[in-house]
């Protein structure tokens, strides 16, 4: 009885270390490298874009535990950062309504030694340009790296979130309702 119980927990045993090897194989395959944040500008069609550029920084996180018991370590220094800067500026734009920029971010495996699930905090500089409302959230970057010490996945993520991510969008208005108006003259 007992050797029957032995060569089924053998097997289960044996089954799940090749489907961890699987899975983390393909998934180290793809090697990511790059990802981008999405920059949107919403103002009225007749407006021009601000005169001003929108800076973006990347710290380490805080450490926690995901929804199914995982440990989160607070990310590495230079373990993630900006490809090709830090900051995007929107020109003219008249007769748009809504810009969008895309900022890069650049994964560095060589930063990452250890398993686990690594968490960076991106957010954007508040600045302060008259009438523009920046955003003011912190997006969780998190990092995933397997026992090989590669990084095979990332994404934003977002514990309120039905799916749990997030899509790395940070939004700005540039409006009246911002104190951006037509001027008035009177007597």
């Amino acid at each position: 009885m007992k050797s029957k119980m032995v060569r089924k927990l053998t097997a289960l045993f044996v089954a799940g270390t090749m489907m961890a090897a699987i899975g983390t194989t393909a998934m180290a395959a793809e090697n990511p490298t790059n990802l981008t944040i999405t920059k949107e500008l919403i103002k009225e069609a007749n407006a021009y874009a601000p005169n001003t550029e929108f800076q973006f920084s990347i710290v380490p996180g805080t450490a926690g535990v995901t929804e199914d018991g995982m440990p989160i370590t607070a990310g590495r220094d230079g373990g993630v950062s900006f490809a090709d800067g830090n900051s995007v500026k929107f020109t003219d734009g008249v007769g748009q309504e809504s810009m969008e920029q895309t900022l890069s971010l650049a994964v560095n495996n060589e930063s990452f030694s250890a398993p686990g699930i690594y968490r960076y905090a991106v957010s954007e500089v508040e600045g302060n340009y008259e009438g523009v409302q920046y955003d003011a959230t912190t997006k969780n970057f998190d990092v995933y790296v397997n026992s090989d010490g590669q990084v095979y996945a990332y994404t934003f993520t977002d514990a309120g979130a039905k799916d749990g991510k997030d899509d790395g969008v940070f939004t700005n208005k540039y409006d009246e309702s911002t104190g951006l108006g037509d001027l008035k003259i009177t007597k």
